[in-house]
């Protein structure tokens, strides 16, 4: 037993308190079976056992600690026994021992001193502080981080909401001017798709800081893609008097395999935020170009660069420009979340890219993404079509007959009412159940198309897309079902393929994508 107790302890010494005697084992004493050290007188010894302690500010210095009278009045205190911990010099090195005192015997005529080293628990203990101290520092700077969001996000949201509210009252007091109407409902359309484009961008940082976004594949005319995303561009750039330029020369294969809404969300942001942070009279740059694939052969590597003549950043944001949450300088009091950018970097990591910046205070900003896709003559995929920006260039929807799916009485009102306004008649179920039998007992032939919503009482929409499409009757496999619903990620969208649906349209409802996808499939 005395064996397996030297493993934990330096020293045990006795202190006969009528003698002055001191009997010390030590580790080596006990595990060899020696005669333990004897002290004649220990109060002699005192100042050479703390001569080997340090000395620590605002402690009881290491000489009291060891004298007998301090034990015993420290004893009389505390009769179960204390302990202290002091600093001990050996061989050029400073290790922490801990000293219990306690009583040596029943009738309290010995004091027994035990001494065992705490050096490697010490230092655990102070790795775990500093873990727990840097872990609090993060999560206080996560939550100032977003309470400064959420507190710049109530503004940014309250805005455009502000501009709506403001307007629509607006309107009503100038109703019989038509003028002033058609102004403040401009007005409303532009404020109402800022506020949606803040919320998209909440949500997608949500998904990204998850890792749960889901990639489409379609087949991607990059030419086109880029001439879509200048014309954006250049009609912004334009109307803040910015000299705006793209080439797109320098790549040679045109078509490739990715995601284009996600590409397009990429290339956007960022032009986006070159004309917006670039003066009048300034300009911004785009180039694409291609090089080498650098992780797999049959791959090609894309570089896309933005340049601008912009206010620049200083060096110490510039650092944090990619950061959730972080905005600053100039940049706060611009509109928008503040995620532009975390969403950017997100979605190019996402997809195994790189994406860097130079910049300079007052001198322009220059944007670097480089990512790799599979050319497109390397497979097969569907397509990315053309723009719905001109949906009125495409057939009407005069005489055609929609059923709707829709739970919400405003919902449902809002889109029969565009639907009318091209013409077209529908009729209204409020849950899938409802649609699922509304079809069944109508004549082949009667609607165009189901124009479906996905979370709905009894029957949701993709049980009813599948119900419809196992019914035996030669229309069920082919009458298109449109899925229109405000689940709009990419995931949605592949979960309303699988149920059966030919389409997916994301709400709040864009009058130029749904003619676009309507003419599309009716054709």
């Amino acid at each position: 037993m005395l064996n397996v107790l030297a493993l934990t302890f330096d020293l045990v010494s006795f202190i006969d308190i009528k003698s002055g005697g001191m009997t010390m084992f030590t580790r080596r004493t006990v595990q060899e079976n020696l005669s333990p050290y004897y002290f004649v007188d220990y109060r002699s010894t005192v100042e050479s056992i703390a001569s080997f302690y340090v000395d620590q500010e605002g402690v009881i210095s290491a000489r009291e600690q060891f004298r007998l009278e301090t034990m015993l009045l420290r004893l009389r205190e505390e009769p179960a026994g204390y302990d202290f911990v002091a600093p001990y010099q050996t061989d050029g090195k400073v290790l922490y021992k801990q000293v219990s005192v306690m009583w040596g015997d029943r009738n309290r005529k010995t004091v027994c001193l035990v001494r065992a080293d705490v050096t490697d628990m010490l230092a655990q203990e102070r790795r775990k502080k500093e873990e727990l101290e840097a872990a609090l520092a993060l999560a206080e700077e996560a939550s100032r981080a977003k309470s400064h969001f959420l507190s710049a996000m109530s503004h940014d949201i309250r805005t455009p909401l502000n501009a709506v509210i403001g307007m629509t009252e607006l309107a009503f007091a100038h109703i019989g001017e038509q003028e002033r109407v058609v102004d403040c409902l401009q007005t409303i359309s532009l404020s109402s798709r800022h506020l949606l484009s803040l919320i998209n961008n909440v949500l997608d940082m949500a998904k990204i800081e998850r890792s749960s976004l889901v990639f489409s594949r379609m087949k991607i005319a990059l030419p086109e893609l880029a001439e879509q995303v200048s014309s954006i561009i250049a009609l912004q750039a334009q109307n803040s008097g910015i000299r705006f330029r793209t080439d797109v020369n320098h790549i040679r294969h045109k078509a490739i395999f990715g995601d284009p809404l996600r590409l397009n969300q990429i290339l956007l942001n960022i032009l986006g935020n070159a004309v917006k942070f670039t003066p009048k009279g300034g300009s911004v740059e785009f180039l694409i170009e291609e090089f080498p694939a650098c992780s797999a052969p049959g791959m090609a590597r894309y570089r896309f660069v933005v340049q601008d003549t912009g206010i620049g950043m200083g060096a110490e944001f510039a650092e944090h420009i990619f950061e959730p949450f972080s905005r600053g300088g100039d940049f706060g009091r611009a509109e928008g979340s503040g995620l532009g950018l975390s969403i950017t970097k997100g979605l190019v990591d996402l997809m195994g890219g790189e994406i860097s910046v130079e910049t300079r205070e007052h001198m322009g900003s220059t944007f670097r993404v480089e990512l790799e896709f599979e050319p497109a003559d390397a497979g097969v995929g569907p397509e990315y079509g053309g723009s719905p920006e001109n949906p009125g260039q495409e057939r009407a929807l005069s005489g055609r007959r929609f059923l709707v799916a829709e739970d919400n009485a405003i919902n449902a009102e809002i889109l029969c009412e565009l639907l009318q306004m091209q013409g077209a008649l529908s009729v209204v179920c409020s849950d899938g159940a409802q649609a699922l039998r509304a079809f069944q007992d109508a004549a082949m032939g009667t609607y165009d198309a189901i124009l479906m919503d996905i979370q709905m009482p009894n029957m949701n929409g993709y049980e009813a897309a599948r119900a419809i499409r196992s019914l035996e009757r030669e229309d069920a496999g082919n009458i298109p079902i449109i899925a229109m619903t405000a689940n709009a990620f990419a995931e949605d969208v592949q979960a309303a393929l699988e149920a059966g649906m030919t389409a997916h349209i994301a709400k709040p409802i864009d009058l130029g994508i749904l003619l676009f996808e309507l003419n599309r499939i009716l054709r």
